[in-house]
């Protein structure tokens, strides 16, 4: 929280809880979890079969790859 939201504002002792309110709101109902991929930690809360997105993500990109590697592209002149 301090290295990315707090590195360019500066922290007062009168507005730190309205600070500190604003961002849990923003990195649960907002802003995308690393762990989650495309979805906000309040949404896998809700839907925990969504925390699965990850397995299917990946199964879905090694059959596109598969798929891929059985076609050369060639340059034609």
């Amino acid at each position: 929280m301090k290295s990315y939201y707090f590195r360019s504002k500066e922290i007062l002792s009168t507005t730190i809880y309205q600070e500190v309110k604003f961002f849990i709101d923003n990195y649960n109902c907002f802003r995308p979890c690393y762990k989650h991929r495309i979805y906000t930690p309040n949404e896998v809360h809700a839907n925990p079969e969504l925390a699965s997105v990850k397995l299917v993500l990946e199964r879905s990109n090694q059959k596109r790859l598969e798929e891929n590697r059985k076609f050369c592209c060639k340059i034609s002149a």
